[in-house]
């Protein structure tokens, strides 16, 4: 009982909400005139943790039928209808909180029996709240559907000479509707191919982008003026960061249209191109150009500053540790610690622990205090691949510098094995760790007979691979080796 899907739910409820189901399942007409109320009460007495072991089929049972045998059917079937007007509850106060959806229903109805005044009445209400609140995912929806509507009231008063503008206008909304949730599709296919190796035999998004001439569209809609051309440049350059990775103007236009008219977005859209302003930078830095390196971590602050780093309900530990790395790399040590001490609550209660000790790792691994990095990484909990390959290349990074070599030699094998052995990780990904193995292993034979010339000549090969990861992490320890050096 205590993780079932009833209690699970339940847990979710607020007080204020706990308080509204009991009216709601005391009502006739959700209960089927059937009185729920006392084991839903017996059920609350354990609220809002549920966790008490003493909460069971059989406990319950006996609480709600003293002294009679346990019946498992009975509580299955009391289980099993609560449910039931948990999930209608859940549906009508989603329809509450979305008062267009609500119209909505309300007009179709309307339509239905024919109440045309009521009906009409009803769609003016539905086009004063479509621009409500900004432009959110469901903005242009709600447009096309509102212009719906109108067409079919036309239709039903038979003056099909009045719906010509509205056809016109619904069709306008539908094609903005799909680039949005289209540009989306496009950059979320891209990410997830890089960051874990996702593979599509048939990848017909991208291909219909190939086919798409919106360049051409643009160019139409700044000839009429066309009040949205804005927001088709914006889906235009975010596909185009993806399908024309090596051009980086399309990033530095992406950003620039954001900065222009963030004003028109609400958190969430400005979450969503902030986003894939950040997945260009970090493919590119992984390409290489670590120019972009600072422009993730601008990213990163604009994103804490308007309070769009950490959704409340989709908290990202790979933006948490993209930031808190970029911090440590521009050596802004103190910003870092005060950035993870204000932000580790904000992520999924699981993952606090992990990431908290991931984070301080990468500080102390700045601070050179490498028995706090390596007493740090024992407590990381892997979630994904990515936090595995952290803790790996710290770990590499950290026995090179404490000179441990055995357990080098050992964290080089195991990592070559995990990286070849993993499917989750991008090809990409692994040619450049696997890379970045292979260099820490030839600094490694070059610490027993250290030679000035010889360290130039490889900083020079190292200057030379173009998407070799941590290359300033070598460059620090080929100056610190050559101090040495005969």
């Amino acid at each position: 009982m205590i993780n079932s899907k009833l209690i699970n739910v339940l847990r979710t409820f607020s007080k204020s909400e706990m308080k509204e189901f009991e009216k709601f399942a005391a009502s006739p007409y959700f209960n089927k005139g059937r009185n729920y109320l006392p084991f839903l009460k017996q059920i609350t007495k354990f609220y809002p943790k549920f966790d008490n072991t003493r909460l069971t089929p059989e406990f319950l049972y006996s609480k709600l039928y003293p002294g009679k045998s346990f019946n498992k059917q009975i509580i299955w079937n009391l289980t099993s209808t609560m449910m039931n007007m948990v999930e209608d509850y859940l549906a009508i106060s989603s329809a509450r909180k979305n008062k267009f959806n609500r119209l909505k229903s309300i007009a179709e109805e309307y339509s239905n029996r024919r109440l045309v005044g009521y009906y009409l009445k009803t769609l003016n209400e539905m086009s004063k709240i479509t621009d409500h609140g900004g432009i959110d995912k469901d903005y242009f929806r709600r447009k096309a559907e509102a212009e719906n509507e109108m067409v079919k009231f036309h239709q039903m008063e038979d003056k099909q000479h009045l719906l010509c503008q509205n056809v016109l206008e619904e069709g306008k909304w539908r094609i903005l509707y799909f680039l949005q949730d289209f540009e989306r599709t496009i950059c979320d296919l891209s990410s997830n191919a890089f960051m874990y190796n996702a593979a599509y035999d048939i990848n017909i998004p991208a291909e219909f982008a190939k086919c798409l001439d919106l360049k051409r569209l643009i160019n139409y809609a700044h000839e009429k003026n066309y009040q949205y051309v804005w927001l088709l440049e914006i889906f235009y350059s975010s596909i185009m960061t993806v399908m024309e990775r090596s051009n980086t103007k399309h990033y530095f236009r992406l950003k620039e249209l954001y900065e222009e008219n963030r004003h028109h977005f609400t958190d969430y859209e400005k979450n969503k191109v902030l986003t894939t302003l950040s997945n260009y930078c970090s493919l590119r830095i992984n390409d290489g150009d670590d120019s972009f390196r600072r422009e993730l971590f601008e990213i990163g602050k604009i994103e804490l500053k308007e309070n769009l780093a950490f959704p409340e309900k989709s908290s990202s530990k790979i933006t948490f540790i993209q930031i808190l790395r970029n911090a440590v790399f521009f050596n802004e040590i103190e910003w870092a610690k005060n950035f993870v001490e204000e932000n580790i609550h904000k992520l999924k209660a699981s993952h606090q622990k992990s990431m908290y000790a991931l984070a301080n790792a990468f500080i102390y691994f700045r601070l050179k205090d490498h028995e706090k990095v390596l007493e740090n990484l024992n407590r990381v909990k892997f979630i994904d691949v990515r936090d595995k390959l952290n803790v790996k290349s710290l770990l590499l990074r950290t026995y090179f510098e404490m000179r441990d070599i055995n357990s080098l030699m050992y964290q080089i094998d195991s990592t070559r094995h995990f990286l070849n052995s993993n499917p989750s990780i991008s090809e990409e990904s692994k040619r450049n760790f696997l890379q970045f193995t292979l260099f820490v292993n030839r600094l490694m034979t070059k610490l027993d007979d250290c030679v000035k010339l010889d360290l130039e000549l490889f900083r020079k090969e190292i200057e030379s691979e173009k998407t070799l990861i941590n290359k300033s992490w070598f460059y620090e320890q080929i100056d610190i080796m050559k101090k040495g050096a005969k």
